[in-house]
């Protein structure tokens, strides 16, 4: 019987790509102007979104610009006017003392990042839509200044954590979800309550949510290897089965937003010893990957790349690698396994939003011939002793 053993090799290659709701309608007179200050017209809330950074997963025009489904989005105060005698310390959390809270204006309410379009079917902006169809005001009292972050995907409240002054989003990942965060950053200290857009010149501003993605991404693809005689036939008779990267978190603890501390927004923690798994390369619209991913003459992709999470700057300077399993298949359905997860030999650190490449260098099956010798019994003359019977 023959045992087959199979070679293949690699090389990272570096590219740069890419606990409650509250979504019932806001209405005008929901928040209190006490004695009367600086109380308008109301406000109806319109966002508009930009991507920041680079292509992934999610894939924005050369502009920005991009769509998806099932975005949250939250209207959190970030500072106090100090204009009503009555205004409350900023509290994130749903109901506090005897007083509604107006601090977490929006929270988590769902909505779609839609192109809008000129009559030619040109993109110009994005715009986010709120998929009830409700219209949302501005608070027209003068109580707090606020920030707009979303992200995406948006998770049901539960898998919210809920604190006075800050937001967290845990959000399951299988490595074909891509996840991208963002904020306003407006520095104006009225922006953004109903009296900022009585300004003149603020009356038709649209907030912009600038976002950006939090994942980085793995990408994959095959060349042919020579044999020893420069020939690549044999190469070309393999296929990649599957691919695999091993023991990855599945959930991504995602700050949204931090009152105390704006450095911690858009930053992920993950646990990287338990609930992990292996994430699978998936073939496009995350179908499973098919048997048919042959070696060509010249290189092709494979799949349509695996979202990953970024190694902490603890775990880089530990010398983290990702492991990857690689299985190959030849015409006649034989398998080859690697026997041993092999590293990914990564020569500068990983960062989100960027999308680095696997060239996996693919020989052909070698079958192994043994030949064998025998060395011949050798007589040796000398008595061990007689038995007597």
């Amino acid at each position: 019987m023959n045992k087959h053993l199979w070679i293949f090799g690699f090389a990272a290659v570096y590219v740069l790509a890419g606990c409650s709701g509250n979504d019932e309608t806001l209405s005008p007179d929901s928040e209190a102007a006490d004695g009367g200050v600086g109380v308008g017209t109301p406000v109806e809330i319109r966002l508009s979104s930009g991507a920041a950074g680079t292509r992934a997963s999610l894939e924005p025009d050369d502009a920005g610009l991009f769509e998806a489904e099932g975005l949250g989005i939250f209207c959190l105060a970030n500072g106090t006017l100090s204009v009503n005698p009555n205004e409350l310390p900023i509290d994130w959390s749903y109901a506090y003392g005897s007083e509604p809270n107006y601090s977490a204006w929006m929270d988590n309410v769902e909505s779609n990042a839609v192109y809008e379009k000129t009559a030619e079917g040109v993109a110009v902006a994005t715009n986010i839509v709120w998929t009830d169809g409700l219209t949302r005001w501005y608070p027209v009292g003068n109580w707090y200044s606020y920030h707009f972050y979303g992200y995406y995907p948006r998770v049901a409240d539960h898998l919210i954590t809920v604190g006075a002054r800050q937001r967290i989003a845990s959000i399951p990942i299988d490595g074909t979800q891509d996840v991208i965060w963002g904020r306003t950053t407006s520095t104006d200290p009225q922006a953004y309550c109903a009296k900022y857009f009585h300004h003149a010149g603020n009356e038709n501003k649209i907030p912009s949510i600038a976002f950006k993605h939090m994942l980085m991404r793995l990408t994959f693809s095959c060349v042919p290897g020579e044999d020893v005689k420069g020939s690549k036939e044999s190469a070309k008779k393999m296929g990649v089965k599957s691919v695999a990267i091993k023991s990855v978190p599945t959930v991504a603890n995602l700050i949204v937003a931090d009152l105390d501390n704006a450095a911690n927004e858009g930053t992920i923690l993950y646990d990287w010893n338990n609930n992990v798994d292996d994430f699978l390369l998936k073939d496009s619209l995350d179908a499973n990957f098919r048997e048919d991913h042959w070696v060509q003459d010249n290189e092709i992709t494979l799949g349509q790349g695996i979202l990953l999470p970024v190694p902490d700057v603890k775990m880089a300077a530990a010398g983290f690698r990702y492991l990857v399993e690689i299985t190959l298949m030849d015409r006649d359905g034989n398998v080859f396994r690697s026997e041993h997860p092999i590293e990914l030999q990564n020569s500068a650190s990983y960062q989100a939003g960027k999308s680095y490449n696997v060239k996996l260098t693919v020989h052909g099956p070698q079958e192994i011939y043994l030949n064998a010798t025998l060395a011949p019994w050798e007589i040796d003359d000398d008595n061990i002793g007689g038995v007597t019977l």
